[in-house]
């Protein structure tokens, strides 16, 4: 007979492209940001409504994967843009699905590093708009003054 823990640890943290792949019903952790938030729904489980919210997590490497939150995790008050760790989770066939055991929390953003090459320039106050030669659009805070001044001067 095994021993049943009343405060076991959360599941072991791993990327969303590993969620993805691991085992049906093993347990995990995984960390991305909320890029996009179905709204709460009652399914029927067992004679049961049930709440359910499905978001869908991005983490730095861009992977993405859908997160069914369900009871409790339903009423989590994260919002699209918000970092956050979905702790003991399994994989079903085809997204995440939370326990009971299932917590979501708001976390600090991650800091990444990406070198990339600066085409176009916005300063606004204390932000500032990049254009990167993908396209894409970096805002980036906290810009020291003389660093847009030789930027102007060049």
């Amino acid at each position: 007979m095994g021993v049943k823990l009343l405060n076991p640890p959360p599941a072991k943290q791993v990327t969303l492209t590993e969620a993805l792949k691991s085992p049906q019903k093993e347990k995990i952790s995984v960390t991305g940001m909320i890029v996009q938030e179905e709204a709460v729904k009652t399914v029927n489980v067992r004679g049961e409504d049930v709440p359910i919210k499905v978001i869908i997590l991005e983490d730095t490497s861009k992977a993405k994967a859908k997160v069914s939150l369900w009871r409790d995790a339903s009423m989590s008050p994260t919002r699209p843009g918000d970092f956050v760790v979905v702790t003991n989770q399994y994989r079903g066939e085809t997204s995440l699905s939370t326990t009971n055991r299932t917590k979501v929390e708001k976390i600090e953003t991650p800091l990444t590093r990406r070198q990339v090459k600066v085409v176009g320039l916005s300063v606004d106050g204390p932000t500032a708009d990049l254009l990167l030669e993908d396209d894409d659009i970096l805002t980036v805070s906290r810009i020291i003054d003389k660093c847009c001044a030789c930027w102007h001067r060049h």
